[in-house]
């Protein structure tokens, strides 16, 4: 396990992702730098957010000093100790780090791993793109178990989503419409149709977040905020 701090937070990150392509990101303040602007551009102490895809946990580490309360959720078992490790050493008392995959039943997802810790997913169908930007022959599978959002305490008192799951966010969003629609008012979203085969995979997101009655408000790169 290695350490390092970025934006004033410790952050934890096991040997198989500490190498340049990450590293880099910190020493260029590049990572996460998009949804870093926008949540803290737009969320407050009145918020309580879920998180989808915590990675490392800087956006979750953030988001505890602006906050009310952060459920952040991560796929990816090899983060499952590094986000606990985090949590322990920044007092993230108001966040809440859960292992697993969101999802609307109980069941296995198999959930893809590269040496770019970016690149993590359960839901990308095209495994050749990652062949593509070099990651193919790092891959590693594991199956993981969901996690029911009725399962969550105080799931009821969210009211805003932050989301970076690198291609499930179409799968996401048509799961937990109804979620959706009564539960949140704020949204921050990455969307990945870059990685997808369907061409029309961001205007599938864009007009469903419409359809439940989202405005955009800011865009930065590929991270979108929306409101209601």
């Amino acid at each position: 396990m290695n350490t390092i701090v970025y934006k004033n937070i410790i952050l934890h990150i096991p040997d198989r992702y500490y190498h340049k392509n990450l590293t880099n990101r910190f020493e260029n303040n590049t990572y996460e730098k998009e949804e870093l602007y926008l949540s803290h551009k737009y969320l407050n102490k009145n918020d309580n957010v879920l998180e989808l895809g915590s990675c490392l946990g800087v956006i979750a580490s953030s988001l505890s000093n602006i906050c009310n309360n952060v459920i952040s959720i991560e796929a990816n078992p090899e983060l499952k100790d590094a986000l606990q490790l985090t949590k322990k050493h920044n007092k993230l008392d108001n966040v809440t780090f859960l292992s697993g995959y969101l999802d609307i039943e109980e069941r296995i997802v198999e959930f893809q791993t590269y040496d770019n810790i970016v690149a993590g997913s359960g839901d990308r169908e095209d495994l050749e793109i990652n062949n593509v930007r070099g990651w193919g022959h790092t891959l590693k599978k594991y199956n993981v178990h969901t996690i029911l959002l009725n399962k969550i305490n105080n799931y009821t008192e969210i009211n805003c989503l932050v989301i970076d799951i690198e291609g499930g966010e179409l799968d996401f969003l048509q799961k937990f419409k109804d979620f959706i629609l009564v539960n949140i008012n704020k949204l921050c979203i990455e969307l990945h149709g870059h990685l997808m085969k369907d061409k029309l995979f961001n205007r599938k997101c864009l007009t469903l977040l419409n359809e439940m009655g989202f405005k955009l408000k800011d865009r930065l790169g590929i991270s979108y905020y929306f409101e209601k």
